[in-house]
């Protein structure tokens, strides 16, 4: 579990970072888009016969410093992950006709989670944080069936939507770099853990962000 199994390097960002003049400053909230790449647990569990690339992802923060130092911080953020298509096709003879049928499956969440980030001073040329949270996300699977007659009859459709409401936890690692007193990016690696239908799954996301100060 990553927020196990990363303390020792947590500890080796924070203290890396350390040394030097302290930097006071006023700014005590931040604003954070994200873009990036995310890997489903739910293609790792259940669809390992297709072969699927990591799907984009996005992402909103929004935090405040807690307490007088600027080592602690809170966050709230939305999170948007795929969304990643698979499909299956076969034709078959209905007693009149070869019925070509596809079935396109559309995978997909978005998340909504309150956090702690812990952090060397955010204000340095560098910095490193660490991050944990929690929330709600909904994972979403829409599935549209499309039926292609060779006799040239109408072709059919039919769409079906399933969603899953589950609590998230995460944990994230990650390298903050100043591009002026307001402006920083980040590069920061992040688990989310869930449970669908009885399913512990965990996402892998990599993702680079602007963060601005004010």
């Amino acid at each position: 579990m990553l927020i196990r199994s990363t303390s020792f390097i947590a500890i080796f960002c924070l203290s890396s970072f350390s040394y030097g003049n302290f930097l006071t400053s006023s700014k005590q909230n931040y604003f954070e888009v994200a873009v990036g790449a995310t890997e489903f647990g739910f293609v790792k569990e259940y669809l390992t016969e297709y072969d699927i690339t990591p799907s984009p992802n996005f992402k909103l923060l929004f935090g405040g410093r807690l307490g007088r130092k600027p080592y602690t911080w809170f966050e709230l953020g939305y999170q948007y992950n795929g969304a990643f298509i698979t499909e299956d096709s076969d034709t078959e003879f209905n007693g009149s006709t070869n019925v070509t049928q596809t079935i396109e499956d559309t995978y997909s969440s978005h998340s909504l989670s309150l956090g702690l980030r812990l952090t060397t001073n955010p204000y340095r040329t560098a910095a490193g944080y660490l991050k944990v949270g929690g929330g709600r996300i909904l994972t979403i699977i829409e599935s549209k069936t499309t039926e292609v007659f060779e006799d040239n009859s109408p072709s059919t459709q039919e769409v079906d939507k399933e969603e899953y409401k589950e609590t998230f936890y995460y944990g994230a690692l990650g390298l903050s770099f100043q591009i002026n007193r307001f402006n920083r990016f980040n590069l920061e690696f992040q688990q989310n853990q869930y449970t669908l239908e009885t399913v512990d799954l965990t996402d892998n996301l990599l993702s680079l962000s602007w963060s601005r100060f004010f």
